[in-house]
């Protein structure tokens, strides 16, 4: 996030596939932090257009988007203009086996913004 000049502040939640709900990292995540959790139906990230879709996403999750599809849906869902700042990234962590695939989405409101930061698969997330 620092990279791409955001701070933890400005998080305002995550989002993801529906099919990602029950993960614990996620829900507590969210909860600690009191950050709203949107999930989005297959069919509905299906029918987000997006910079990147992958056959890989496609073949695992049965959509070809879930980060980037995510994030401008939950964007688009909390003001009337969404942008992608960030295009999906994999994050590999220090010390701890798998990765997790996010980007960043903007919800531009007409008194100010807020920036949406999906996690996308295996997890989304929202910023403010």
């Amino acid at each position: 996030m620092q990279k791409h000049q955001l701070a933890d502040h400005d998080l305002v939640g995550m989002a993801t596939i529906d099919t990602k709900a029950s993960e614990v990292a996620l829900v507590d995540f969210c909860r600690q932090r009191n950050l709203l959790f949107k999930m989005f139906t297959a069919t509905d990230l299906s029918n987000v257009n997006v910079p990147n879709p992958t056959k890989i996403t496609l073949k695992k999750v049965g959509v070809p988007s879930v980060a980037e599809a995510s994030a401008i849906l939950a964007a688009s869902q909390l003001a009337p203009i969404s942008l992608l700042l960030v295009p999906k990234q994999i994050v590999r962590l220090p010390d701890l086996t798998g990765s997790i695939t996010i980007a960043v989405a903007q919800a531009v409101h007409q008194s100010g913004e807020l920036k949406l930061i999906p996690q996308a698969y295996p997890s989304s997330g929202l910023r403010k």
